[in-house]
């Protein structure tokens, strides 16, 4: 039995031997919870500083698009007034030389009956 003897307060288990003191197991595993939770903390630190760096990136990005189409819809709109400016100035040349034109006919046709009514109306008083 001196083999077996025990220290005064110690346990023994089932079979009479020494009981393991669980306490420094538990505070290993403790230990090692602790510094699993801080990799997992400092880990959800980098994926928010991550996801920040991501949405400034990708807000600079949008923000290129934006000036871009907002300066290829300026471009498209100075081109389509330049282009309907000088078609609307054809336009204008147009209906400017053939209003002219048939302005400039009418009168003559007009002259001409009105001199032709004046030549008739003249020749039946000369003639009656």
């Amino acid at each position: 039995m001196a083999a077996r003897e025990q220290e005064a307060g110690k346990g023994i288990d089932h079979a009479g031997g020494p009981v393991i003191d669980p306490t420094k197991n538990v505070l290993d595993l403790v230990k090692a919870e602790s510094l699993r939770q801080d990799g997992l903390r400092e880990a959800e630190t980098r994926r928010i500083n991550d996801l920040a760096a991501l949405r400034v990136y990708y807000e600079a990005i949008i923000e290129g698009m934006r000036s871009n189409s907002l300066k290829l819809l300026a471009e498209q709109l100075r081109e389509n007034k330049a282009d309907s400016s000088e078609r609307i100035a054809k336009l204008e040349q147009f209906r400017w030389e053939t209003g002219g034109r048939g302005t400039g006919v009418n009168s003559v046709v007009a002259f001409l009956g009105v001199a032709a009514g004046l030549a008739i109306a003249l020749a039946v008083a000369i003639f009656k």
